[in-house]
């Protein structure tokens, strides 16, 4: 009784006394036992007459912030004549309190307010709202859109009551009538349906034909007979060429490029090999795919009468954290190690070399590791391999020499040279049996054979002769990437025939080994070359982007529906351009974001026509 009594005063009174916790407002105290606030279920929408899916809940908490139970909370329709479940609530032991609501019989916002005596922010409004049947869709985003062929974009159209109230929960079938584009669930998917959110919109990704034209899709719901209609038309996925000279000015050039934020600025600049003159360019990125060759930048490699074959990129001096690179010497039998300068990046200093086999022409950066045993695996340091192409000694073979993470190559890393024999070409690195370390993969020219140097965590060896496969791959085996192609968690390999004018891919399986090849038949005498892999269409798989060097062109191949089975498309092939001695016939390519547009743009390195050059195709 004393307790009632007491609360009974307090409310009566409403008189601040020292040590209540109160807010004084016009010279009065209001009782402050804590707070209340909406949890769950505002700002929902129904057509009218129906009830709505969450309930309408508040939390409420002392003040310290804990849930208090055995409040009673009182809930009211303030505008819409809706109807409630119940009219006041008591908290639970979490803090809660909660009503059902049917929406009133009226179209617009209809509102309930939640009040507990004595907490601040009561009362809560929750503002719902009701529509009226279906009357109308209309298209919201994704019409009229002239985008690379095959690219994903979104389709999104609104469901809307008589007045423009977007209606929730409707389901809306999306058609492909005109084009070969898709939908999510396979390349042949040419219908689905999505469900409209709170404010009537229904939405979904749509895969453009992948052969440049027209792409029409239309958007029905029940009970309309008429539907929106999306009306798209799919352009060539690359841009015509923009070809920037490198500099190299004797016969051709520039086969070998790769891509490196030497500033970093998060702009990516180009690095060029330049084979037949010797040289080595940066071309710096304006941040818009505008190139400019920055003079000076790069000393002259070190070696009498060098020729420049691969380039590759990394961290290499770990106190610098700067994109710093090495070049293959294949005269002078070395490699030329150039560290970006931290007082001035995107400059870099007098190269210094380290010996490897003979005629080095591939080179790769990875942390493959310093200690077998037990502890094998990365050490948080790049390491050179080089793959030397030469005959004779040190020829044929895999150079793996271990970084100290200061920049420099000095100690081999045990069993190294590893032999391969053939005619080694170009040079891959992953895990491909899983077990944490890096695996090198390298193709065979003459043999159409890729040679597999797997580490074994198990055993704690590196590369050993038992470890070492052969896998046949295709005529004139040349350009190789590594990566998961069909989303299993297990890396797989792409590689160019040059001589087969195909692709192959395996898919891995996660112990090293792989299944059946698959082959990708090019057009006769693309002579492809290089090879990159990215998502140039925006469908969330990766594809792959070959540059055909007799072609003369670069052909995107479309990943289908994530399978790792791959078809041309996006209007392929794309010309590599021609210089006043002839047509670029590109080497290598890379892929990357050059123009900050948010879509994937190739480069190619082009070994003719003199002057040594690269060619630019911006996604589209």
């Amino acid at each position: 009784m004393l307790n009632a009594r007491h609360a009974i005063l307090a409310a009566l009174f409403v008189i601040g006394v020292c040590g209540c916790p109160g807010t004084p407002v016009h010279g009065v105290f209001i009782i402050n036992n804590g707070k209340i606030s909406i949890t769950a279920g505002n700002g929902q929408a129904a057509s009218v007459g129906s009830q709505l899916p969450i309930p309408l809940t508040v939390a409420v908490v002392d003040t310290n912030g804990a849930p208090l139970g055995n409040v009673t909370v009182t809930f009211a329709v303030t505008a819409g004549s809706a109807a409630l479940t119940n009219s006041t609530s008591i908290t639970n032991a979490a803090g809660t309190a909660q009503t059902i609501m049917t929406m009133g019989p009226n179209v617009g916002n209809q509102t309930v307010t939640a009040s507990a005596f004595g907490f601040l922010g009561s009362p809560v409004t929750f503002t719902e709202t009701a529509f009226g049947p279906v009357a109308q869709i209309v298209d919201v985003s994704g019409n009229g859109l002239g985008v690379g062929a095959g690219r994903q974009i979104s389709l999104q159209a609104k469901v809307a009551d008589a007045q423009g109230n977007g209606v929730s929960f409707a389901i809306v079938t999306f058609q492909v009538t005109t084009g070969q584009g898709s939908f999510p669930g396979g390349v042949a998917s040419v219908q689905t349906t999505a469900t409209t959110n709170n404010q009537g919109i229904a939405a979904t990704p749509f895969r453009l034909d992948p052969t440049p034209g027209p792409n029409v899709v239309s958007a029905s719901v029940s009970p309309l007979n008429s539907s929106a209609t999306f009306s798209d038309t799919g352009i060539n996925l690359l841009s015509n060429p923009l070809i920037q000279p490198t500099g190299a000015t004797i016969k051709g050039g520039t086969p070998i490029i790769d891509v490196a934020d030497v500033t970093s600025k998060g702009v990516l600049d180009l690095l060029c090999s330049n084979i037949n003159d010797g040289t080595i360019t940066l071309l710096r990125n304006n941040g818009k795919g505008l190139f400019v060759q920055q003079a000076g930048a790069i000393p002259a490699l070190k070696g009498v009468g060098a020729t420049p074959a691969d380039i590759a990129v990394g961290q290499i001096n770990n106190a610098t954290h700067l994109a710093d690179f090495v070049v293959a010497d294949a005269t002078n039998n070395q490699v030329d190690i150039y560290l970006n300068t931290k007082a001035n990046p995107g400059t870099y200093a007098a190269p210094t070399t380290v010996v490897v086999g003979t005629q080095p022409g591939a080179v790769a950066l990875a942390d493959v590791g310093a200690a077998a045993g037990a502890t094998l695996g990365p050490d948080g340091n790049v390491d050179l391999i080089v793959v030397n192409i030469g005959n004779g000694g040190g020829g044929q073979t895999v150079s793996v020499l271990l970084g100290d993470g200061t920049g420099n190559f000095n100690a081999p890393l045990t069993g190294s040279p590893f032999a391969l024999g053939g005619t080694p070409f170009a040079v891959a690195v992953g895990d491909l049996n899983n077990d944490g370390i890096p695996d090198i993969a390298v193709t065979d020219f003459t043999s159409g054979q890729i040679f597999l140097l797997l580490s074994n965590k198990g055993t704690g060896k590196y590369f050993t002769p038992a470890n070492t496969v052969l896998i046949n791959a295709g005529a004139g085996t040349s350009g190789i990437v590594i990566a998961d192609l069909n989303g299993d968690g297990n890396q797989d390999i792409a590689v160019t025939n040059f001589t087969a004018n195909t692709v192959t891919i395996l898919l891995g399986s996660g112990s090293g080994a792989f299944s059946p090849t698959t082959t990708v038949p090019l057009t006769a005498n693309s002579g492809p070359r290089g090879i990159a892999v990215g998502d140039v269409n925006g469908d969330g798989f990766p594809d792959l982007i070959v540059a055909n060097n007799t072609g003369e062109n670069v052909v995107t191949l479309f990943n289908n529906g994530g399978s790792g089975t791959f078809t041309e498309g996006g209007g392929a092939p794309f010309t590599t351009g021609a210089l006043a001695a002839g047509p670029c016939q590109p080497f290598a390519v890379v892929v990357a974001d050059f123009n900050g547009d948010g879509k994937l743009d190739a480069i190619t390195g082009n070994l003719s026509p003199a002057p040594g050059s690269v060619s630019l195709l911006l996604g589209q």
